[in-house]
């Protein structure tokens, strides 16, 4: 159902930039946050621009026609609802995302403990313990993760802020 006002799009996992193009080719209103990171490579770290949201992209339709083409874009999944019912979003609410990205130099993002989940092979990047691999075993709060280092079987806590830990891939 068709409601005036930003909507919240969830799209294909790392498609938001694609189907912001196929929207700005629509001309239909939609707004991605992006934010720059350091990214490592196994040559080389490189500032890479990012969703702040992972896998959504908001939306402005204008008329039912737009919301449905919206929907109807590569990569696009499906609105998200609420009860049922669409879940819009304050115009507010956008205009504050907007402003806190205009500013990089005064925020700090970071990752969250959710965009890490258990069994995930982590690397320590920064500080003191940089180098440190392992299985991310448990959450103790944002600034400490209980770490299962590879060959010697046994689990430590770190207490190390979660921009200092980093994914990696365990070439199986």
């Amino acid at each position: 159902m068709y409601i005036t006002g930003w909507h919240a799009l969830y799209t294909k996992s790392r498609s938001e930039k694609k189907v912001k193009e196929r929207l700005d080719s629509l001309k239909i209103e939609s707004y991605l946050p992006l934010y720059w990171v350091e990214r490592k490579w196994s040559d080389r770290m490189k500032k890479v621009e990012v969703p702040l949201f992972n896998s959504y992209i908001f939306v402005k339709p204008k008329s039912r026609v737009e919301y449905f083409a919206a929907l109807q874009c590569d990569g696009a999944v499906r609105f998200i609802t609420l009860e049922g019912k669409a879940n819009i979003i304050p115009d507010k609410e956008i205009d504050t995302l907007r402003l806190l990205l205009s500013k990089p130099s005064e925020i700090q993002l970071e990752p969250s403990i959710e965009s890490f989940a258990k069994g995930e092979w982590v690397e320590i990047s920064n500080g003191p313990l940089k180098g440190i691999m392992g299985e991310l075993v448990d959450f103790r709060g944002q600034h400490k993760f209980l770490i299962r280092v590879g060959a010697l079987e046994q689990s430590i806590v770190v207490n190390v802020p979660i921009s200092q830990i980093a994914k990696v891939k365990v070439n199986s």
